[in-house]
């Protein structure tokens, strides 16, 4: 149905052989750097928001122009500590939204830059990058959780700098799953939700022995589902909460504090019927 081009010379493009419908076009700036935001046509931050284009057989739709607009950055340095943190993931959210418009990862010396922002207010979140330590997760500026955090204002062509978050060690959950007779189980999803929540926060896999651990959280009441998952073996488990129970609402909660580990969370899962 659709298709891609890039802008030649004069900024011009045409896209050939798109099947008559409807359309939504985004410009993509990559191609050229980063100095540009990226939008969908016309003028939308958001594919949900942008304009739509209709294409008619043996008709060229024309005028589907783009006014680019210069972006912004995010920039700072993650530490904990005095020390600054390599392999932290960065992610600049659209402020009191779950939309993620750019992503990053800090480098040796913990710098991080989030390039390619539209001018507008964002919330950004530093999280442990997979298998690359065990930090709680983090909102600038010291929150928890997004509804807490403090938005940072991005102007069109400048960096807003100094967003330089201090984390600390996250707690960690730990177990094995095994089945009734006593058999290490590998491969089973163990979920980590707050206490009542429907999102889960972490997980991990079970490895060749049954066991696994859950980094990264921060300080609170946590629900842990054993589930589904059959990845290393040829059926499927049914879904447990800690401890033994079938649903979440019955399920016994697990305390977990900065920098402890909270160990013997097991579960002795069965087949699913």
């Amino acid at each position: 149905g659709g298709g891609f081009t890039t802008t030649g010379g004069g900024g011009t493009y045409t896209l050939f052989g798109v099947v008559p419908g409807t359309y939504v076009v985004q410009f993509e700036p990559d191609c050229v750097g980063t100095d540009f935001a990226e939008q969908w046509y016309k003028g939308a931050l958001l594919e949900s928001k942008a304009t739509l284009v209709t294409v008619t057989a043996g008709k060229t739709t024309t005028g589907v122009n783009a006014l680019l607009a210069a972006s912004g950055e995010i920039s700072g340095v993650v530490k904990a500590g005095s020390s600054p943190m390599a392999s932290v993931c960065v992610s600049a959210f659209l402020a009191g939204s779950e939309t993620v418009i750019a992503n990053s990862e800090s480098g040796a010396g913990g710098a991080f830059e989030l390039l390619g922002l539209p001018a507008g207010s964002y919330d950004v979140f530093f999280d442990s990058c997979s298998g690359a330590g065990n930090w709680a997760p983090l909102w600038w500026q010291s929150s928890t959780s997004q509804s807490g955090a403090k938005a940072v204002a991005v102007t069109a062509g400048k960096d807003t700098a100094g967003i330089d978050p201090n984390l600390t060690v996250g707690g960690s959950i730990s177990g094995t799953v095994k089945t009734l007779s006593g058999l290490p189980i590998p491969g089973v999803e163990v979920f980590a939700y707050p206490k009542g929540s429907g999102s889960p926060v972490g997980f991990a896999f079970s490895g060749t022995k049954g066991a696994y651990t859950i980094v990264g959280l921060p300080a609170g009441s946590y629900d842990v589902e054993f589930g589904n998952s059959g990845c290393d073996r040829g059926w499927i488990y049914a879904a447990q909460w800690w401890k033994t129970a079938t649903s979440q609402s019955a399920a016994t909660s697990v305390g977990v504090t900065v920098g402890h580990a909270t160990t013997g969370i097991n579960s002795a899962v069965v087949l699913a019927s």
